[in-house]
């Protein structure tokens, strides 16, 4: 799906009706926020096809949101922030729920008490409820360190007909409960999910245990069009699952994706060891993976792996490597 553009589309298309072809501003549009550290999501949380922004104040508890074509009118939005027990990571999506609807869905993740955890989700067909979904218990995958909640991402996994994503949930990726918990949602008005889980390497703790998957298209598969590679970043460390196969079209299940892997890009430790010789000498630590993208980089037609590493511990600036 075309994420980039979606997003591009809410913050940079002029204002005003629709033409019969695109109509770009020449410069950014700045669009004012009620104040700083907000949630900003971009979907079409009203009418499929018309990207709107939701702005979520988790502190205050507010939802507003600036539609398609009025960005600078904040509107009441219905979200449900006021039945959110603790601030959490916030990400928007297209879900098959109830088939093709093409409203935006969020989820995030919510630990419940140490070591029970659910994903909720506010589906576009529903905007004012908040619908939790259990993960395993402690007994199976442990605790997330200090109760945390982590970041789920809306990804392209299956091959699903109209086109979908799925939720993939990087958990404890720094302890012997390190797992990647992939769900998948029917089509109903009341959705059942399916888990997968795949498994992931013990990495050393992070300055933050937030690690996050973020879409790339590395495989032969994936650079077809249709599904995304899985990049998720952690600690000076990228760990890939690519697609060996195309998943088969029409109503495929988690079970039918051939992720092979992980690919650990980087090392599983960083604690008294000297930086890996791949990296450039202007990188003089470790940090955090806050983004990673496939960019042919070097220009010889095959994708390179780019993600931009930093750390607040440190006043240095960060590095894209």
């Amino acid at each position: 799906m075309a994420r980039t553009f979606r997003i591009a589309l809410a913050v940079v298309a002029a204002l005003g009706p629709a033409a019969a072809r695109p109509q770009w501003r020449t410069e950014p549009m700045p669009v004012r926020l009620e104040a700083a550290g907000l949630d900003v999501l971009a979907g079409a949380f009203v009418a499929a096809g018309q990207d709107d922004l939701l702005v979520v104040d988790q502190a205050a508890r507010t939802a507003r949101l600036r539609r398609h074509h009025a960005l600078l009118s904040p509107q009441p939005a219905p979200f449900p922030i006021g039945s959110l027990p603790l601030a959490r990571s916030l990400r928007s999506g297209y879900l098959r729920q109830n088939g093709t609807d093409r409203l935006a869905d969020v989820a995030s993740h919510y630990a419940v008490h140490l070591g029970a955890s659910q994903i909720q989700v506010t589906f576009g067909s529903d905007p004012g409820t908040m619908d939790p979904y259990s993960l395993p218990s402690v007994t199976d995958f442990g605790a997330p360190p200090g109760g945390l909640p982590y970041v789920v991402s809306f990804l392209r996994l299956l091959a699903t007909s109209p086109e979908s994503e799925q939720l993939v949930f990087p958990y404890c990726l720094e302890d012997v409960c390190s797992s990647v918990f992939l769900m998948d949602f029917g089509s109903a008005a009341l959705p059942a999910a399916t888990t997968r889980v795949l498994l992931a390497p013990n990495l050393e703790p992070m300055d933050t245990p937030q690690p996050e998957a973020f879409p790339v298209w590395i495989s032969t598969t994936a650079r077809g069009g249709a599904v995304d590679d899985v990049a998720i970043g952690s600690f000076g460390t990228v760990l890939l699952y690519a697609h060996e196969a195309l998943p088969p079209t029409g109503s495929p299940t988690l079970a039918d994706a051939e992720l092979g892997g992980p690919i650990v890009v980087g090392t599983t430790q960083h604690l008294g060891l000297p930086l890996p010789g791949w990296l450039p000498p202007t990188i003089l630590r470790f940090g955090e993976v806050h983004g990673v993208a496939s960019l042919d980089v070097d220009l010889d037609g095959e994708p390179d792996l780019v993600f931009a590493m930093s750390s607040p511990r440190y006043a240095a600036a960060g590095s894209l490597v």
